[in-house]
């Protein structure tokens, strides 16, 4: 039960920093890669606090990913190829023949940039289908998942 209280102050934290970053962003007084740099470093930290374990995990994990710089050629392209499912959210893993990672497509400093955050979580998926001793990702952000398992 600790572990899981630790946990969730650990996400409420991080959660803080993230809306900190918004707000600041949107004020125009923070340097995007300031904010990137301390949101990694506080994803870190959260995962520095879990603790450690004996295993190990050695696992080829072969993925497809599918990255779009405009939200409306994202749904086209979604509602294309998987017609069953409602619109695409800002990540998506998909478990086909070769698992898909849907996801955002930006443009920094004249090169590509997919979402890290996003990017981690929707491998996390894919990873988790190669190897069921991985933690469902979504039980890492929603506080009535991870309390439950």
């Amino acid at each position: 039960m600790a572990h899981t209280r630790k946990s969730l102050i650990a996400g409420t934290l991080i959660a803080a920093a993230l809306i900190a970053w918004a707000c600041a962003f949107c004020l125009g007084c923070a340097d995007p890669a300031d904010d990137a740099a301390r949101a990694f470093n506080d994803s870190q930290a959260w995962y520095a606090s879990l603790p450690e374990t004996t295993e190990r995990l050695d696992r080829i994990v072969v993925v497809r990913i599918r990255a779009f710089g405009s939200e409306d050629d994202k749904q086209r392209a979604w509602a294309a190829a998987h017609p069953q499912f409602g619109p695409a959210a800002a990540g998506v893993c998909i478990s086909s023949e070769v698992p898909e990672i849907w996801v955002d497509l930006r443009r920094a400093g004249g090169r590509l940039v997919l979402p890290p955050h996003i990017l981690g979580h929707e491998m996390m998926h894919a990873a988790a289908l190669y190897d069921q001793r991985l933690v469902d990702p979504d039980r890492l952000i929603d506080p009535k998942l991870y309390a439950g398992g």
